[in-house]
């Protein structure tokens, strides 16, 4: 049963019936107030949603390289991004896509219509686009710093092309079994890179006035309309192209692999070189 409290709440952020709506939370920063915030988050969602709505959760499933026992991906392979993923992994009736290390999970009306779009053959985040048109809100319960931004980031940053530039580091993927029941090597060709400085965007949406903020239960969240913030993220991203990157130094995805950020590379490899001699004494010590 849904709590009425958070089924208040969510239709405080926005959220409506027959919406598509895609998830991210902190489940533990909801507060103790309800023994399972998993099972009460997605009650309430499929709540708010009603019959002809649909939630979906990020279930990524991670790379690896070929010659170094990487993952195999199945449907049921475990989410890495967050336990709300896994936890619709096992909700009845949820379908989850079938590409092989950016999946999502869905659950509702158009679960299955969403997941069959989204295969090896299709960029990680080019299901995000569906949404758009759509106009699906984005959701982040408790996690707009932990896990901060939009996947409507992922998606400018596809459509700007700015997620193949980079030095890409070959060989990264995994196994999967194909529709002919055969094994087959993924290997990713797109770069969707780190999210952390996705909050950076925050701002922006503010001043557009197309974020919604408010708590579910004890978490401090934050939602929008996916067409509004791709807008806002596009623009700002097209502007200048590093302005969702994060700013931790040693980061090598933002401060190295990104072709379009050659401003920072000397910086990273005199901190990293600094950080290695550094950790060397240590390593040495443990032979």
């Amino acid at each position: 049963m849904a709590p009425p409290r958070l089924v208040a709440d969510l239709g405080a952020l926005g959220l409506r019936d027959g919406d598509t709506v895609l998830v991210r939370a902190a489940l533990r920063s909801m507060g103790s107030w309800e023994p399972n915030n998993g099972a009460a988050l997605i009650a309430s969602l499929r709540e708010v949603v009603g019959p002809t709505g649909t939630i979906m959760c990020l279930a990524h499933s991670g790379v690896g390289r070929r010659r170094a026992s990487p993952p195999h991906f199945t449907p049921s392979s475990p989410a890495i991004i967050g336990g709300l993923a896994n936890m619709v992994l096992q909700t009845p009736g949820a379908v989850r896509s079938s590409h092989p290390t950016h999946s999502f999970v869905a659950v509702g009306a158009d679960a299955a219509r969403l997941a069959a779009a989204h295969t090896e053959r299709d960029a990680c985040f080019g299901f995000v686009g569906e949404l758009i048109e759509r106009d699906a809100l984005m959701m982040l319960v408790g996690c707009t710093e932990s896990g901060p931004g939009f996947s409507t980031v992922d998606f400018a940053q596809l459509e700007l092309g700015l997620v193949h530039r980079t030095r890409r580091r070959p060989g990264l993927g995994a196994y999967y079994t194909g529709a002919d029941g055969a094994e087959h090597w993924f290997e990713r060709t797109d770069e969707p890179g780190c999210s952390r400085g996705f909050g950076n965007l925050y701002r922006h949406y503010l001043r557009a006035g197309v974020l919604h903020a408010g708590d579910v239960g004890s978490a401090y969240s934050l939602a929008g309309r996916s067409a509004a913030l791709y807008a806002v993220d596009r623009q700002v991203i097209e502007a200048d192209p590093t302005a969702s990157l994060c700013d931790d130094p040693l980061c090598v995805s933002c401060r190295f692999q990104r072709t379009y950020n050659n401003r920072d590379v000397p910086g990273y490899v005199a901190r990293r070189a600094v950080h290695l001699a550094r950790r060397l004494p240590a390593r040495l010590r443990r032979g």
